[in-house]
């Protein structure tokens, strides 16, 4: 831990998406113990989840984290965002547990906001199996269809494995 005056500011930014499961919660509550342990009276530990946009969770929480659904997206740029937002002006750390998978913004643009900010971005990597998980990326349609024409709407997939499936 770094030490500034006035005390800590560290928050944990949790992925809650199904990418991850349970993975990402059992091993932010192993640090938020940790943290806890070290902690002094001036210092802030708060928790913000992400999965379909954030949430600020607070700053005691145990087996919440775990009870938690998890969601089928992983706005991680939502989560950065609330999280910078908390530190405020005055920096602290944002601690990320998750395995780097998100849909929506990229979260790489909110960095030099947080760096202008003061806050360090720390990363908690999970490395979880690819699944098969299927998505439609883009939808492609004619801007104008004259009625009674045969027209063809065109799918982009991706998936992180070769698989089967299914529109």
């Amino acid at each position: 831990y770094w030490k500034p005056q006035g005390g800590r500011r560290i928050v944990f930014l949790v992925d809650r998406s199904l990418s991850v499961g349970n993975k990402a919660a059992e091993k932010a509550e192993e640090m938020l113990d940790l943290a806890r342990a070290e902690k002094e009276p001036a210092d802030e530990i708060s928790v913000v989840t992400f999965g379909r946009g954030a949430r600020f969770v607070g700053e005691s929480v145990g087996q919440e984290l775990i009870s938690q659904s998890l969601q089928d997206a992983s706005d991680l740029y939502a989560g950065l965002n609330l999280a910078n937002g908390l530190l405020s002006r005055s920096g602290g750390q944002i601690v990320t547990v998750s395995d780097g998978r998100y849909s929506g913004k990229d979260p790489m643009a909110l960095v030099p906001e947080c760096h202008k900010s003061g806050a360090r971005i720390l990363t908690s990597p999970l490395h979880t199996q690819r699944k098969r998980d299927v998505a439609i990326t883009e939808v492609h349609t004619p801007e104008r269809v004259a009625r009674s024409t045969p027209y063809q709407v065109a799918f982009s997939v991706s998936s992180p494995v070769s698989c089967k499936s299914s529109i």
